[in-house]
């Protein structure tokens, strides 16, 4: 593994030798040497990520992380050194959570693991001190929303870009950082009032008005537009549901399953989680032919519309976006929404402990008490095993089984309905307002909140966001456009894309905007 000083070199070499220029350059100078001087303007992440040696973290110098182009900008310099850091630290917690095989002995295998917990230590105090650096140098808040949303490229075989706001969103940024109030403020007014033009004079009225449709795009008003159209197919859901036009006739076009149908499918076309799961049951009891036939309420497919209906209502109650809890405060609703949460997936655990025993329990109890005992008609074998010569004394004793396995189910769940809200009792107060009601519960629980607040800041903060359904416009003339083009290996013309792309999101787009930021107008950022 090189050394740390071969990043300094890396710049050193483009602007000449410095106190920073290493006396015994390695082997992998001469490739960090051409990639910084082919990309000056933009450097790669994963040059000086992969310079980072871990023996040297404790005495690292901050100013071997960012190239020396980047030197008389604070804002940039600081983001870029903590990308590099934050990558190279989220690759070293992949290594250490990657299975290993039986390779060597557990005396060696502790001391890797040991010395990995070192490195990430080191790691973290070295990613406080550049964003303490940050903090120190009588920096505005422009400097810190760059810090956080400056996108840099990882190499030059890959168009993946990372930012800041990605590892703080995913889970891979030091507690401390998560925790800090500044990152809270900061991506909150972002949340708010948007983020701060980059070039605020306007030559001529048409670019003063796209500015203006820019500005009031917000992620507040983003998030306000996406939770309407989601509303409108939960209404159409509800209503198909209540309402099925298995009694009426049969019709080519029908309002309720056009809305259905163009929604789902638009939220499919987005990133999957686990909240893409009812969109997919609507979508799919479409495609079955749900709604040409008659319907029957035991079907499959009425089936899977009702589940998704169901699996909608209840994530409401989660930081899922879009969320009506986006509304409120978050620093206030969303712990409490996470505790909801693991609450109920605790609850599932004795449910899931006693749910065997509990089904054998039963159908011994069934085998003992019927007269004939038929084989569940899903094996495919219907023929009955003839009259039960259990008797009396037999049958109590599974009868008592099952009996005492419910009753351990019930009592499970009743103690961590009871216990487990007061497992997260009320903290004392933090060193700021925001702490106190983040981390009210646990700090675990405040941690967990704050990063679905940022993946929510994440989502509708970052370029040209379309809303369900108009997202399916960005598809069809973006989107797979520049897949074919990335194919054909065309770069200029996916250049040409990306800036069409800013063209269509203010006349898609943009009138929206404009309307939902009606109610905050006198608080967007001009």
């Amino acid at each position: 593994m090189s050394s740390s000083p071969e990043t300094g070199g890396v710049a050193a070499d483009v602007q000449g030798p410095t106190e920073r220029t290493p006396l015994l350059p390695s082997h992998s100078e001469d490739l960090a040497t051409e990639h910084a001087a082919e990309n000056t303007s933009h450097p790669f992440i994963g040059v000086y990520a992969s310079n980072v040696a871990a023996e040297d973290l404790s005495s690292y110098s901050i100013a071997n992380l960012y190239p020396q182009a980047l030197s008389s900008k604070a804002a940039a310099r600081n983001a870029f050194a903590l990308c590099v850091l934050l990558y190279h630290r989220k690759s070293v917690l992949g290594t250490r959570d990657k299975p290993t095989l039986r390779q060597s002995d557990v005396l060696t295998q502790w001391r890797k693991a040991t010395q990995l917990a070192v490195s990430i230590r080191d790691l973290d105090t070295l990613v406080l001190r550049v964003w303490a650096e940050l903090i120190e140098d009588d920096g505005t808040p422009e400097d810190v929303e760059e810090a956080l949303w400056s996108a840099f490229p990882v190499d030059s075989s890959s168009s993946v870009n990372v930012r800041v706001i990605d590892f703080l969103a995913d889970g891979d940024a030091p507690i401390e950082l998560s925790r800090h109030p500044l990152v809270c403020l900061s991506l909150t007014d972002t949340w708010k009032y948007g983020k701060h033009p980059v070039d605020p004079s306007a030559t001529n009225t048409t670019a003063a008005l796209a500015r203006f449709l820019d500005r009031c795009g917000t992620p507040r008003v983003m998030h306000i537009a996406d939770l309407s159209a989601h509303l409108v197919y939960l209404g159409a859901l509800y209503h198909f549901v209540s309402w099925p036009p298995y009694l009426e006739p049969i019709q080519l076009f029908d309002t309720r399953r056009t809305i259905l149908i163009v929604f789902s499918l638009a939220k499919l076309l987005r990133p999957w989680t686990y909240t893409t799961l009812p969109p997919l049951l609507v979508f799919a009891s479409f495609v079955l032919n749900f709604a040409y036939y008659g319907v029957v309420y035991n079907t499959l497919t009425f089936a899977m519309l009702l589940f998704a209906l169901y699996l909608e209502i209840l994530l409401i109650h989660f930081p899922a976006t879009p969320s009506p809890l986006l509304l409120l405060r978050p620093a206030v609703v969303h712990p409490l929404s996470i505790l909801v949460r693991r609450s109920m997936a605790r609850l599932l655990v004795p449910t899931a402990y006693f749910l065997p025993g509990l089904i054998a329990s039963n159908l011994m109890l069934e085998r003992a008490a019927a007269p004939s005992f038929h084989l569940p008609s899903l094996l495919g074998l219907n023929h009955s095993l003839g009259p039960s010569p259990i008797d009396t004394a037999t049958l109590m004793v599974y009868f008592t089984l099952f009996l005492t396995l419910f009753l351990f189910l019930v009592c499970a769940v009743v103690y961590s309905t009871i216990v487990h809200p007061f497992l997260a009792t009320n903290k004392e107060p933090g060193v700021g307002a925001s702490d106190r009601f983040w981390d009210r519960y646990t700090d675990s629980v405040g941690l967990e909140a704050r990063k679905e607040y940022f993946r929510a800041v994440r989502r509708y903060g970052t370029g040209c966001y379309f809303p369900t359904p108009l997202n399916l416009v960005q598809v069809l003339i973006i989107r797979i456009p520049r897949l074919v083009l990335v194919a054909l290996r065309r770069g200029w013309a996916v250049e040409i894309i990306e800036s069409i792309e800013k063209v269509l999101w203010r006349v898609v787009v943009g009138p929206v905007a404009f309307l939902v930021s009606g109610l905050w107008l006198w608080y967007l950022r001009f």
